[in-house]
Formats: C-alpha cells, structure tokens, sequence
C-alpha cells in the first residue's frame, strides 16, 4: 500500500495502525498446483539510477521512456531510454520539475505528455513534453488543479482526458477532470466525476468511452466505477465492482471486456479479480489470484493473456501468474529474479515485457530490469487413443503444449456429418467411409490437426434369401445342377 494513502481512520474502527495490514489476513494463498506456462525471466542491463513510482512508456522507435519517480525520499527530474535491441540504457534528458506520483501519455504525434504529480512535498499543475526526435523536453500549460495519484487517458480524438486525484497537502480526493489538446497545447476543464476520487485506474474502452473503477475518497476505499463520454464531455455511473479495491490493476482483454485484479480495501490486500463487461455494464468475479498483492502490474499480452507481476503483500513479492481469459484461470509463472513493487512493466514490440525499477523488500529502490519471455512452446499436437470412428461414435481428443491455454476445437472437413464440443468430444456423422478431420487452435493461433476415418455400419441379416453369401449361392447352384442331372437320368432310364 502506499504510506500516506493507507486509511488511517480504519485504524480506530479495527484497531490495526497505518503501518501496514493485520499481518493475521494477509498470508499468502495456499500455492497454485496448475501447470505452469513456459515462461522465462532474464536478467536486463540496469538503469543509470535507482526508482521507484515513476512511469514508462514504449515509444514508436520500440525504445521504452522511463521518467521521473523518486529515491531515497527525493523526487527526480530525469529521464532514461531503454532500447532493447542493444539492452542497453541512455540518458533522456530532464524535466524542468522532477516529479513523481505523476502520469505519462503516448501522443498520437510521437511525444510524451507528462502531468502532475509531487515532489514529496507539494502537487504540481503543471505539465511537460518529451520529444523523442530532439530528446529535450518543454513546457505543457498547467492544469487548472494541481493533482497527483490521477490518471490521464489517451481519447480516441488524440486529446487526453485526466481525472480525480488528489492535492496532496491535505489528501483531499478530487472530482474534476481536464483535457489537453495536443493541436493547441492548452489544457481546458470537462465534466465533473460523480465521485470524489484519488488511487483509481482509468482505461479507454473499445467503444471509446473511458471506464475509472476503484480508488478511495479521502475516507473510503470505492467500489464505485464510472463512465467519461467524450463526445458529450459528460460522466455517467456505471455498475460497480462486487469488492471495493485500491493500487489494483485494469486490463482491456482483446474481447472488450475489463480485467480488475487484486489490490486492498483498506484493511486487507486481494486475492479477488473481476470481469467488466461494458455490454451490460456489470462486473462479475472470475477466478482468484495464487497470492495476495497490491502495487503490481498487469500486462496484456499477445496470446490475450494477462501477466500479474510481484507487487506487496504484507512483504514484497517476486512471484507472477498468467490469466487465461478463455478458460477464465490463473496459473503460475517462474518468479521474477528480484522482488519489487511500485515497479513498470511494458509490453515491448517483440512481445517480451520489461520489468524495471521499484522498491525491494527493505524499501530500498531499485535500478535492476528484468525481461519476460514466453520461451519457445513445443509444437501443439493432439492425442487420443483411437482415430477410428464407427458412425455415430465418439472420441475424445486432448490438446498438449503450444501456448499451454485457449485451446477451440473444430472440424475443417466433415463429410460425415459430425460434430466436436468445446471440450474435444467428437461424434462421428451418419456418413461411413469417409474421413473428418479436426482441429484445435491455441491462444496464440497455432493448429494441430488430426484426421479420423469414420466406417460405414455393418451388413445386417435380412433372415432370407438375401443373407446368402458367395458360397450359399453356390450351393444352391450346385443342387440345382444335381437335381437337373437326376432327372434326365430318370429320362434315360425310361426310355430304355
């Protein structure tokens, strides 16, 4: 949890100090027995100086911007270039205000827009502007409140909405929201959230409406969620998450829906994550972290997965685990090679998601960077225990390897009519001597195919003539010759 936005009114209520969580509710979870995904940590090149509480944003160039935080309980103004390709760090430049607790936005022209934010002593209004192609840094306008633990979001028509926060002096939570327009440089003030709110997490929804769920209001930590229209400029209330939660993540799966994931209600850090689906407007849960954490990060990955990394709980945590959205699972990951928390984690062009900076467990920052790669799967391939099918038949088909998750099944030929679940049952048509073939398909689009032979029904017995084989035809041409050669003998006989 972060110190000064723990709930201290909680204390007297509940009797635990601000100090940290009843350390009686925050042990970890019983382990995760799943199967974990091949996975892999590396260790990266470190920063040119130890952070923590700053921000990092991929840059179109592939290379990753990592600006401000603090250390040592001192605010920092500079800035550091990751290029992966070298793995190797640069210098940025600095900003005119060292800042940290601020946000960083990705422009649709290339730059950086930095806002807000604190130097350990006060919050700022103010904003700056880092342009990658002269690797310098300008001016921005200032907001019309300062404000740190905020959030800005990039809107679909390329301005960017920032929202809630606090002032940091008084930790007063704030209602208001602004927009900077990149094409004027100004800043200009939009509607007003329905809730005080400071610590929460925003996300642009794919129906370009901007979702913010969570958070605390100086007093209580929400549960509440709420909608920014961008069009009309206004804010509506939307339904809210089954269990009140701060310093948790928000993730856009590639189905449009929302993934809310741990965090602390004041009292005790989850385990608990949610689904928001922005069709009904409605959370419901979906699964349960392996371990307890706030102050982690989430990344979406490529397959559609998700991966939760480290963060606190009770003590900072190394550990990390995947969320499978098909199968709505979590399973674990191999551990980071050093905890962290207040950590960035970015997904880079290659797929691999760099882990920087943070706090280690005895609080000091840190300048160690950790790559994640999903190391090279075996091939995907089905099993079964037969690949021949009487019509009407069943067979049960297994998906091994590949991504290791999000395994669909279907059938690309079906003469015969059949059929296959969702699950690998397949049931043979009422065609016969022909051939079906089936396929699975995994997270990461990968297919393995397999064909089955399906047998045409066994003659049936009419008890007649027609049960007669080769030789019972015979037979009976045999007796018949037999019986014509007896009476031309009885002929013969006679005549003479």
């Amino acid at each position: 949890m972060r110190p000064h936005h723990r709930l201290c009114v909680l204390a007297a209520a509940i009797s635990i100090s601000c100090g940290g969580p009843d350390a009686s509710l925050q042990q970890p979870l019983p382990t995760d027995t799943r199967v974990s995904a091949l996975t892999a940590w590396t260790t990266a090149n470190p920063m040119a100086g130890a952070r923590e509480s700053f921000t990092a944003t991929l840059l179109p160039s592939g290379k990753v911007l990592v600006v401000g935080g603090t250390s040592a309980s001192t605010a920092i103004g500079s800035a550091e270039l990751y290029d992966p390709a070298s793995n190797t760090w640069s210098s940025a430049g600095s900003m005119q205000t060292a800042r940290t607790d601020h946000t960083a936005t990705l422009l649709p022209n290339g730059k950086v827009l930095v806002a807000g934010g604190d130097n350990i002593g006060a919050a700022f209004q103010t904003a700056e502007l880092y342009d990658p192609q002269a690797n310098s840094w300008t001016l921005a306008g200032s907001m019309a409140t300062a404000r740190e633990f905020h959030t800005a979001t990039l809107l679909s028509n390329g301005k960017v909405l920032v929202a809630g926060g606090d002032d940091f002096v008084s930790l007063a939570s704030l209602d208001t929201a602004e927009l900077y327009d990149p094409q004027t440089n100004t800043w200009s003030t939009t509607g007003t959230m329905p809730a005080l709110r400071a610590d929460h997490v925003a996300v642009p929804l794919q129906n370009g409406k901007v979702l913010v769920a969570g958070g605390t209001d100086g007093a209580n930590i929400l549960n509440t969620a709420a909608l920014y229209d961008p069009v009309a400029g206004t804010w509506s209330a939307t339904g809210s998450m089954q269990t009140a939660r701060t310093e948790h993540t928000l993730t856009v799966l590639q189905n449009g829906k929302v993934l809310a994931v741990g965090g602390n209600d004041g009292m005790n850090v989850l385990a608990s994550t949610e689904l928001y689906d922005p069709a009904t407007g409605t959370w419901a849960l979906t699964g349960q972290l392996s371990v307890l954490r706030d102050d982690h990060t989430a990344t979406l990955l490529p397959s559609g997965g998700v991966l939760v990394v480290a963060g606190e709980n009770l003590a900072t945590v190394a550990t990390a685990e995947l969320y499978d959205p098909v199968a709505a699972t979590w399973s674990a990951t191999d551990p980071l090679v050093t905890a962290r928390k207040f950590h960035t984690a970015t997904l880079l062009k290659s797929g691999e998601v760099l882990i920087a900076g943070g706090l280690d467990p005895v609080s000091a920052a840190l300048a160690s960077a950790e790559r994640f790669t999903a190391s090279p799967a075996a091939a995907l391939t089905i099993t079964t225990a037969t690949t021949t099918a009487a019509t009407g038949g069943k067979i049960t088909f297994t998906a091994t390897a590949g991504s290791g998750f999000g395994y669909t099944w279907s059938l690309s030929a079906n003469p015969s009519g059949g059929s296959i679940t969702s699950d690998g049952v397949y049931t043979a048509g009422s065609v016969g001597g022909v051939t079906d073939v089936i396929v699975v398909t995994d997270s990461t689009f990968n297919t393995a195919t397999r064909s089955v032979a399906v047998t045409a029904p066994a003659k049936k017995s009419s008890g007649g003539c027609g049960s007669l084989g080769d030789g019972g035809w015979m037979s009976i041409v045999a007796a018949l010759a037999a019986m014509t050669l007896f009476r031309r003998r009885a002929v013969l006989v006679r005549q003479s």
